[in-house]
């Protein structure tokens, strides 16, 4: 299946087109512009809390591609100074874990570990908590 060469959009997306470097229409066009405007924004944003303590921000680092791709954008491309955290509920694959300390090597970036213990201790709060707003993102926390 053909990709997107920046984004990785699969040629099964809507309306996607290519160019002859691979690079799809979305990246191409006003979504990138539009992008550019909101970073911008952030930016702006950022400034405010810049360098306010030891970190600029805290990123949830899964290991999944989302949150990796979130890890990286902050330190490589925002320059933040970030400190990772992982909540490891008892249940995390052992790939997952090489993931996440693969990504904090390679950026140099500070890491927390959540064992299933600090989870544990706290689940009649989550759950509590989730009861009185059910919220699919709690979900792994329960």
């Amino acid at each position: 299946m053909k990709r997107c060469s920046k984004c990785i959009l699969p040629e099964s997306y809507p309306r996607i087109t290519f160019d002859e470097e691979g690079v799809c229409n979305y990246c191409r066009g006003s979504i990138r512009s539009l992008l550019h405007r909101n970073e911008e924004d952030l930016q702006r944003i950022l400034a405010r809390f810049r360098h306010k303590g030891k970190y600029d921000c805290i990123v949830a680092l899964s290991g999944g591609r989302d949150s990796t791709f979130v890890t990286y954008y902050a330190v490589e491309e925002l320059g933040l100074n970030v400190l990772a955290v992982t909540c490891d509920n008892g249940f995390m694959p052992e790939q997952t874990k090489i993931n996440v300390a693969n990504t904090v090597e390679r950026l140099g970036i500070d890491h927390i570990y959540l064992r299933y213990d600090h989870v544990k201790d706290h689940a009649k709060d989550f759950i509590s908590s989730w009861v009185r707003k059910p919220s699919p993102a709690m979900i792994a926390f329960l």
